[in-house]
């Protein structure tokens, strides 16, 4: 796999807070599609992404789900990155289906993963313990 290169000032870059999400799993699927954002190049996040459209296609339900994996497959095509970011930064049921069905899994390795299993669980624990 390539290594990672940052895309964005992640000082500037839109980022949502942990409390703008209602669970855990909400929040970890968004991190993971913000990181893959600000950390890989778009060219190599595109490849893969519709590489794995086809599969995803075969594994969803319904038209609300076949329209989002076309929703995918357009931001994925799309010269510009705004339509991927404005799916990670979307916290509406839309965004948060859209993250869970996400055709960008493979892309980061399995280190990048357990830290950000790490990462997510210790800022929202942290959340709770100051609520």
């Amino acid at each position: 796999m390539e290594k990672p290169s940052t895309n964005r000032d992640k000082e500037t870059g839109k980022h949502r807070n942990v409390s703008d999400f209602r669970s855990l799993e909400e929040y970890r699927q968004y991190e993971y599609l913000r990181r893959i954002l600000d950390d890989y190049p778009l060219d190599l996040i595109r490849r893969k992404g519709l590489e794995r459209i086809p599969r995803i296609r075969t594994k969803v339900n319904g038209d609300y789900y076949q329209r989002l994996v076309n929703d995918w497959e357009s931001a994925l095509t799309t010269d510009s990155r705004e339509p991927l970011d404005r799916i990670a930064d979307d916290i509406t049921q839309y965004g948060i289906d859209m993250r869970q069905i996400t055709p960008l899994y493979g892309i980061m390795n399995a280190q990048e993963i357990r830290q950000l299993v790490t990462d997510t669980r210790t800022t929202w624990n942290t959340r709770q313990s100051n609520q």
